[in-house]
């Protein structure tokens, strides 16, 4: 798979591209940092994880918004890094427009999380490609 050549992300222990063509969003808050195109969005944040789990972590993250739990998929690895994988629960609510997809993980003390909030007529298969391209250009540092 080929990286992601678009704007860098960064953080203090993690950097990813975004896509190219993605526009970098002016970083508002020092725990996030983020592209757009087309209303669409994603973001690189990193927070403390207070000795936090990922067990923990995934089901805090996994409540979504209301009603709308998000669906743990299987769980992965980073560039040696595990991480945990959640997706939206379907077209409904919150997730009407936008799908919503997330990879976050614990390192060196920080909670890494990389999210996806693509609109729903972007192909499975394009959307798919481009989030495999942009994790592949995560770097840990």
């Amino acid at each position: 798979m080929t990286p992601a050549a678009g704007p860098v992300l960064k953080m203090d222990v993690a950097e990813v591209n975004a896509p190219t063509g993605w526009e970098h969003e002016e970083q508002l808050v020092p725990l996030e940092d983020g592209a757009r195109k087309s209303g669409q969005r994603m973001s690189l944040s990193e927070t403390p994880s207070f000795g936090s789990t990922v067990e923990k972590i995934a089901k805090i993250q996994s409540k979504g918004y209301g009603d709308e739990k998000l669906k743990r998929l299987d769980d992965t690895e980073i560039a040696g890094i595990p991480v945990f994988h959640l997706v939206d629960p379907g077209p409904r609510g919150y997730y009407k427009f936008t799908t919503q997809e997330s990879f976050t993980a614990v390192y060196r003390d920080k909670v890494i999380r990389v999210l996806f909030q693509l609109d729903r007529d972007v192909s499975e298969e394009k959307r798919q490609r481009l989030v495999a391209e942009v994790l592949a250009s995560l770097v840990w540092k």
